[in-house]
């Protein structure tokens, strides 16, 4: 694994320990946001891995599946466990172009739960809020 790999995947690892060990939710909001983390995660972490391997950006589901773990399910990997819906991912958006203030956004829970959804950007994983969501910068190919 090169350097850059690891310390996106520390990145990635980082921000998931903060978003589920922060703020004022039950055990069952924690494990259920844990979930929906690990998930976005294992997919930017494979994204990020083919990118790097292959020198080419994903264009479908099927490009990431040899760079999952092996313990992941990779038929319930690209679906929310918190709305049950298919993520939305911009498939082919190089996930290292960062421009502004604002992160650019490259896939998402469709709805959510309770007003909030995880948010996959260029700067990791982020929960935000409906109207954060509806504000923020989305990749060529997606729109809520």
């Amino acid at each position: 694994m090169n350097i850059r790999l690891y310390s996106d995947c520390i990145v990635v690892a980082l921000v998931s320990v903060c978003l589920v060990s922060c703020g004022g939710r039950s055990e069952e909001q924690n494990n259920e946001l844990a979930a929906e983390v690990g998930h976005l995660n294992a997919i930017q972490s494979a994204y990020i891995a083919h990118t790097e391997t292959t020198r080419k950006l994903p264009q479908r589901p099927e490009d990431l599946l040899k760079f999952f773990p092996k313990d992941v399910d990779a038929t319930k990997i690209f679906t929310s466990t918190r709305d049950g819906q298919k993520y939305v991912i911009a498939w082919g958006t190089d996930h290292r172009s960062v421009s502004g203030d604002k992160p650019l956004v490259i896939g998402y829970e469709k709805k959510g739960e309770g007003g909030v959804r995880m948010v996959w950007t260029g700067f990791g994983v982020l929960e935000m809020s409906d109207e954060e969501f509806s504000g923020a910068n989305f990749a060529a190919g997606i729109q809520p």
